[in-house]
C-alpha cells in the first residue's frame, strides 16, 4: 500500500463514519494497514526532522 492509497482509505473511512451513504464501510484490515503505515511514516518523519511544535524539541 502506498502513502497516497492509505490517505485515500482514511479519507473515505471518515466520510463513511460521518454518514455519507455513498461510501461503503472500509474493510477493517485495510483500514488498520493504512493507519499503521501513516502513523509509522509520521513517527519516522518526526524523529528524523527538526520539526517543532510551539518551541518543543
Amino acid at each position: 500500500m502506498t502513502i497516497q492509497q492509505a490517505i485515500r482509505i482514511l479519507e473515505l473511512h471518515n466520510k463513511w463514519r460521518r454518514g455519507d451513504g455513498r461510501i461503503k464501510q472500509i474493510d477493517p484490515k485495510r483500514l488498520g494497514i493504512a493507519i499503521d503505515l501513516l502513523t509509522s511514516t509520521m513517527t519516522n518523519w518526526i524523529n528524523n526532522s527538526t520539526y517543532t511544535i510551539k518551541g518543543e524539541r
